[in-house]
């Protein structure tokens, strides 16, 4: 089993399975397996790399379509655009 050392706020330097770590475009999550705290991290692109050679797949969000930027575009000409865009319901 791959392990990985990295550090939590409240334990210090721990040692986490390769199971236990989420990995997206904003950084790596784990489960401090001292406190049991989620732990988020920033991930520059060597740990990335590090990360995914060892087999972590990355989460990757939805990618924003050619049609929706299309839709956006012509949204933009109605006068009430930004009333309606903060309307809108927040991230999910």
């Amino acid at each position: 089993m791959i392990t990985f050392r990295t550090s939590c706020s409240r334990c210090g330097t721990v040692t986490v399975p390769q199971a236990a770590i989420d990995l997206d475009e904003n950084g790596y999550r784990f489960r401090c397996p001292g406190c049991a705290r989620t732990q988020t991290r920033p991930a520059g692109p060597s740990v990335v790399q590090m990360l995914t050679a060892a087999g972590i797949k990355a989460a990757v969000a939805d990618p924003i379509t050619e049609d929706e930027i299309d839709r956006f575009v012509a949204a933009l000409d109605d006068a009430d655009w930004f009333e309606r865009l903060r309307g809108l319901p927040g991230p999910r």
